[in-house]
């Protein structure tokens, strides 16, 4: 029962003009720019992404230990 209710509501998939797919090179260049202090804007610029699927990437790249906070935050070295 509780399935057939599920199958009735209205989904709302947020984001969903956003792409969240990254390979491993993508992944390695944003952790290169990140530690070099560039902004999510200057990745994304040189990536070719939405800056919001850049600052979702950081997010969980932050998330998993693989980032480290830095100076000036998202804005790296602009702030």
């Amino acid at each position: 029962m509780e399935t057939q209710f599920v199958s009735r509501r209205k989904i709302y998939l947020a984001c969903e003009e956003l792409n969240f797919v990254w390979d491993g090179t993508e992944v390695s260049n944003f952790r290169n720019m990140w530690d070099d202090g560039k902004s999510i804007r200057q990745i994304a610029e040189v990536l070719d992404r939405d800056p919001d699927e850049v600052l979702i990437l950081a997010l969980d790249q932050s998330k998993r230990d693989l980032i480290q906070p830095r100076d000036g935050g998202l804005l790296g070295r602009m702030a």
